[in-house]
């Protein structure tokens, strides 16, 4: 009989039947794949409450299934919440605590996988996983996250603003939203929408112009800042541009409101550069919304995320751990999850799961576009120093080349200490 163990700290889960794909890698785990049942642990897995994987339930289903090839193995799923995740889990592992297997999202992997706290798990990336998601889960040309789902902020358009503007296309280029803006301005509508509070992250709301523009945040080896280029001044400057001109709100540069409060969520914006669907049904603006491709400028990038399952370097059931990471990545198991949870697969064989939702399912062609972070150790500071620049030049109160200058300045101190 097969061995699981759910233990519910949001609440876990409601319905999936899973296949599972065997396991390969080492010596030990090539024996594994061979023989299953010569594979044994406990495993003990820290997720996350994604969609529904948080409700009461939904766990047990695939655990029966993976027991069914894997009967000497049992899982421990712990939801765990989303608030104080990084601290819980420098907690567990200071504490010699941590789980075998945990879900990470990119921002995470060149901390712990630069710190050797991570496995690295390429050898269970095969090449129909999706090349944007393998890439925000490396560092230092190792994988240490196998990619289970993916995320793009969509950009739309709110068809009702554009035609009280007598806009007749929406805008897909830089050109073409500075094009529309004072019309929409005059119709009295906002053009377009930026959060310039500071904690928002910047990456997805001035590193996606950033890299549209040419630009990148830091050079190649991650060791001194590279967004004081052209490209960024650029990009700020566009943004800039918006701001002086009140194309875009004033009160978003600097207060973040509930979604339902802003310009955008009021249906009074033109046009949604990074946005949740969700959010925007979730006010009642599905049938004014038009999907259009990633903005583009020099270059067509879009904001989004990654999720993966990583193994802890500390793990004790290392060919157990790998059993399950393979299994939840495999194509029938990530088709099912992330169709039950609401999110893009990582692999780009998976396709025609939200065919009875064409905006929503728009974005799957696009997720090769998808930037999911810097993929820097100190990303989080990194981000806290230029926020408060970037903020600065939008209220006009320095120039965005003077910002960038600043900035850059507190960023390259930041990266000389670290050495």
């Amino acid at each position: 009989m097969g061995k699981k163990k759910v233990t519910r700290y949001a609440a876990v889960v409601a319905g999936l039947t899973l296949f599972l794909a065997g396991c390969g890698g080492d010596d030990a785990n090539e024996a594994a794949s061979d023989d299953p049942t010569a594979v044994e642990g406990n495993v003990l897995f820290w997720t996350y409450p994604i969609g529904v994987s948080g409700e009461d339930g939904f766990w047990d289903p695939i655990i029966a299934e993976f027991n069914e090839q894997y009967p000497n193995v049992e899982i421990e799923v712990v939801v765990q919440p989303f608030q104080k995740r990084e601290e819980t889990l420098v907690t567990a592992i200071a504490g010699n605590q941590a789980p075998d297997v945990v879900y990470l999202n990119p921002n995470y992997i060149p901390r712990f996988g630069g710190d050797n706290l991570l496995e690295p798990v390429g050898d269970l990336v095969d090449d129909e996983f999706n090349d944007a998601a393998v890439d925000s889960m490396t560092w230092d040309d190792e994988v240490y996250s196998v990619p289970l789902l993916m995320q793009i902020f969509q950009s739309v358009c709110n068809t009702a603003v554009l035609d009280a503007a007598g806009v007749d296309t929406c805008p897909e280029t830089w050109d073409q939203l500075k094009e529309i803006a004072p019309a929409v301005k005059d119709a009295g509508f906002y053009p377009t929408h930026y959060e310039g509070a500071l904690g928002v992250t910047l990456t997805q709301t001035f590193y996606p112009y950033l890299w549209q523009a040419g630009g990148e945040v830091l050079n190649e080896d991650g060791t001194e800042a590279a967004f004081n280029s052209p490209e960024g001044v650029k990009a700020l400057e566009f943004l800039a541009e918006f701001a002086s001109n009140e194309w875009i709100s004033a009160r978003s540069l600097t207060v973040l409101d509930p979604f339902e409060q802003t310009p955008s969520g009021k249906g009074e914006t033109a046009y949604l550069p990074s946005t949740s669907l969700t959010s925007l049904r979730g006010v009642g603006l599905d049938e004014t919304i038009e999907v259009v491709p990633p903005l583009k400028d020099v270059e067509q990038v879009a904001a989004g995320s990654v999720g993966g399952l990583s193994i802890m370097s500390s793990s004790e059931v290392k060919p157990a751990a790998r059993a399950w990471v393979e299994f939840m990545t495999s194509a029938e198991q990530m088709g099912s999850f992330v169709q039950a949870t609401g999110y893009f697969p990582a692999r780009d064989s998976i396709t025609g799961l939200f065919d009875d939702d064409p905006k929503f399912a728009d974005g799957q062609q696009y997720l090769h576009l998808v930037r999911a972070g810097i993929g820097h150790p100190e990303e989080l500071a990194i981000t806290d120093l230029i926020s408060p620049h970037v903020q600065a030049a939008l209220l006009g109160r320095v120039s965005p080349a003077d910002a960038l200058a600043a900035a850059e300045t507190e960023v390259n101190d930041l990266l000389a200490r670290r050495g």
